[in-house]
């Protein structure tokens, strides 16, 4: 709940700052997906896919800098029978929303600008990585967002990206490769 709290609060002071230049809607959709950050180097992978989803509130400083309120919905599950038939012993769910705030900075080229994105936020839901005999399971963590991409386009409202969620108490990422749009609503 701290962390829902932190966002909200976030939100709230930013939104009426007097300097956002401009405010957006974002919405994006894209392949979900989540893996164990654990590693030991001896087994395959399991990926779990499925769908994500997500909408932001973008309060724009300058053509560099935004914040970027969010709310998203990811769906993942690992392929049993890809578990079974390689006798693979880990497997990754991720079923939850994800709440957070982050910044982006964008490189502000014509046509095609790469951006970064990074900050904090909390999953709630059903979060889960097993490994072996290690099972962690977490009905509510934080997180920290990363994206990279490129914003596309004479204004740059269409987004091309790959976005991942971080969250160590379950020693999984989460994430999507995704495509979104950009609706404005004001020039400031």
């Amino acid at each position: 709940m701290k962390y829902l709290s932190i966002v909200l609060l976030f939100v709230t002071y930013f939104s009426n700052a007097q300097f956002v230049k401009e405010r957006s809607i974002h919405a994006s959709i894209g392949l979900g997906l989540s893996a164990s950050t654990y590693d030991d180097g001896t087994q395959e992978n399991a990926i779990g896919q499925g769908l994500f989803l997500k909408g932001e509130y973008i309060l724009k400083n300058s053509k560099w800098f935004e914040l970027r309120p969010y709310v998203a919905v990811i769906i993942t599950g690992s392929d049993e029978e890809f578990i079974e038939s390689r006798n693979v012993i880990e497997s990754t769910n991720s079923n939850g929303a994800l709440l957070g705030g982050k910044f982006r900075l964008t490189f502000p080229i014509p046509y095609v600008a790469p951006y970064l994105e990074t900050g904090v936020g909390a999953s709630v839901g059903e979060f889960e990585t097993v490994y072996g005999s290690i099972r962690n399971r977490e009905n509510f963590t934080y997180h920290i967002p990363f994206s990279i991409g490129l914003s596309i386009g004479k204004n740059r409202l269409v987004d091309l990206g790959f976005e991942y969620f971080f969250m160590p108490e379950v020693e999984q990422y989460a994430g999507a490769a995704s495509l979104g749009v950009t609706f404005r609503l004001d020039n400031g």
